[in-house]
């Protein structure tokens, strides 16, 4: 079976990877956003937070990667 359409409320994407001994594998990347209130419930965010493609560095990006 084959998925072309994300039909959630998320973000995805899906890429092709190759293991060390090059066998290939189809890998599904899904990143969705919650919040949680007061209570400590979550719930999902009106707000989806896009996917980031590289490190981001806060202060000196020799000693800091988040």
């Amino acid at each position: 079976m084959q998925i072309t359409t994300n039909t959630t409320s998320f973000l995805a994407e899906s890429f092709e990877s190759t293991d060390k001994l090059g066998h290939k594998h189809c890998v599904a990347v899904i990143k969705a956003t919650f919040d949680v209130d007061s209570s400590g419930d979550c719930h999902c965010a009106q707000l989806q937070v896009p996917f980031v493609y590289a490190d981001q560095h806060h202060g000196d990006p020799a000693k800091t990667c988040r």
